[in-house]
């Protein structure tokens, strides 16, 4: 677990990047994001001219893909490339996909958007608690996990 170039190594330092205060280390975007934009909703329907039934997808989105990407990015996190490879292709699909509506035209890229950003978070949520366990001891993982 030390600074030898190995995926501890590197998962240690990602993660003190990612989460550099201990006692905030569960605060993963996956839960909070998909609250959070309940109170845009609003906003977003009149700018996009939007009925109940679309705004609800525009919520939906981000669950349905982070549902249907947890488990094969916890598998893939696990045989394909370690943990820190998947979880910084969560992060930086996340990333990318939060930019991108910003500058969305349209409600239906809104949609692809938000769906990308599940598909992202389902890849940092699910690797995040396996660096967690990876990188503390037994007697430590209730606190860092929280």
């Amino acid at each position: 677990m030390g600074g030898d170039g190995s995926e501890a190594g590197r998962g240690e330092t990602i993660f003190a990047k990612v989460y550099p205060d201990p006692h905030h280390r569960r605060h993963v975007p996956q839960p909070v994001h998909g609250s959070a934009i309940n109170l845009a909703l609003p906003a977003i329907g009149a700018e996009f001219s939007a009925d109940a039934a679309m705004l609800a997808w525009v919520a939906s989105a981000y669950l349905l893909a982070s549902v249907i990407f947890l488990l094969p990015a916890g598998r893939l996190g696990d045989s394909w490339g370690g943990r820190v490879t998947v979880f910084l292709l969560g992060v930086v699909v996340y990333t990318a996909g939060s930019l991108l509506t910003i500058f969305t035209p349209t409600l239906e890229l809104l949609l692809v958007f938000r769906f990308l950003q599940g598909a992202g978070g389902a890849m940092i949520y699910a690797n995040s608690v396996a660096l967690i366990t990876h990188l503390y001891p037994p007697g430590e993982r209730g606190t860092a996990i929280g």
